[in-house]
C-alpha cells in the first residue's frame, strides 16, 4: 500500500518504492549458475561434464576432476596413486554407477572409479594407445576412442574400443 515510485530493473525485477520502505519483486528465478575456481588453474578448462545418477556433477578438466555433490561439497582430485590428471578429456557413467575418465595425451588407457576406489585398466585389460573420449551408444554400452602416441615415428591409431560385460573388445 501507498505506493511511490515503480522502477524496473535492467536485469529483471520492479523496484517499489511505499512509506513503508522499498520492496524488490523479482519475477524470474536464476536458471544459471557459474562455477569457477577462484584463482587461475587448470580446473577452470572443463573438457568435458555428466550429471551423474547419484545427481553429483563430474567434470574433468586440464588439471584434474571437480565433484560436486548435492549437498554442495566441492571434492577436487588431481592426483590417481602417482598419476598426475592432467589433460584429462573422457568421461562416462557406466549404468551400474562406475564412472570412467581418461585422457588423450596425459596417460595411457582409462581409470574406473566404482564408488570405493580407483583402479586402471591399460594394455593388459585390452585397451591401448591414449584415450581420448569415452561415449554410451544407445544400448547403454561404452565406446572407449583410442588414439597412439603423438610423438611416434609412425603413427597407428589403436581405434576403438567396446567395454561390454566387464571387458574390451
Amino acid at each position: 500500500t501507498n505506493i511511490l515510485f515503480l522502477k524496473y530493473r535492467k536485469t529483471g525485477g520492479l523496484w517499489v518504492g511505499t512509506e513503508s520502505g522499498l520492496f524488490l519483486y523479482r519475477v524470474t528465478s536464476s536458471l544459471w549458475n557459474y562455477w569457477k575456481q577462484p584463482q587461475v588453474t587448470k580446473l577452470n578448462k572443463i573438457t568435458e561434464f555428466i550429471l551423474a545418477r547419484d545427481s553429483s556433477f563430474w567434470a574433468v578438466t586440464d588439471g584434474g576432476i571437480e565433484i560436486r555433490k548435492p549437498n554442495g561439497k566441492v571434492e577436487l582430485i588431481t592426483q590417481i596413486g602417482h598419476q598426475q590428471l592432467n589433460a584429462l578429456t573422457g568421461l562416462a557413467e557406466e549404468s551400474n554407477g562406475n564412472i570412467w575418465i581418461s585422457s588423450g595425451s596425459s596417460f595411457e588407457g582409462a581409470y574406473r572409479w566404482d564408488g570405493r576406489e580407483w583402479k586402471y585398466f591399460g594394455e593388459r585389460e585390452g585397451l591401448s594407445g591414449f584415450i581420448h573420449r569415452i561415449k554410451k551408444d544407445r544400448t547403454n554400452r561404452l565406446w572407449f576412442l583410442g588414439l597412439s602416441k603423438f610423438f611416434a615415428e609412425e603413427r597407428k591409431d589403436p581405434g576403438a574400443f567396446l567395454y561390454e560385460n566387464g571387458k574390451f573388445s
